[in-house]
């Protein structure tokens, strides 16, 4: 299921993701745990890699993305997707965030990269559709919730 991607001061940055990993794994803490050591955090497996939940697609997607970008470090990753011209940057730039991330005087907003911009029409299609699934059962878990 997709998930929205907010842009942050070293975003963009999947915020459920972000606050799990943070606080130490909950929702993933079946699959992962974060490690502070060097001044920096890791986050390092704790079982192997199951791909019964992922179509090929993403088994490819996912393997792309570790070939080109498995070796940086989260400065030159962060480098990299706030290059000039990547959603991070339209959208940053879009709000007005550019000098307030540069000066530190925010690090993150609620505004969402719109990943269906780069996407193939069918697959844009599917993450819109996902991440309205997600919306919907979030405010349903937020009203039962009340």
């Amino acid at each position: 299921m997709s998930m929205p991607y907010e842009v942050w001061q070293a975003g963009p940055v999947a915020k459920d993701v972000f606050i799990d990993l943070s606080d130490g794994p909950f929702l993933l803490k079946d699959f992962v745990k974060t490690v502070v050591c060097e001044g920096g955090t890791f986050i390092l497996p704790i079982c192997d890699f199951s791909d019964d939940e992922f179509m090929d697609c993403e088994i490819d997607m996912m393997d792309d993305i570790l070939h080109k970008y498995g070796a940086m470090t989260a400065k030159q990753l962060v480098a990299e997707t706030h290059k000039p011209g990547t959603l991070w940057y339209q959208e940053a730039e879009k709000h007005g965030l550019l000098e307030a991330f540069r000066n530190h005087e925010c690090n993150n907003s609620d505004f969402r990269i719109d990943f269906s911009r780069i996407l193939p029409e069918c697959a844009a299609e599917d993450y819109k559709r996902s991440l309205e699934i997600r919306e919907t059962a979030n405010e349903l878990r937020i009203k039962g919730n009340v």
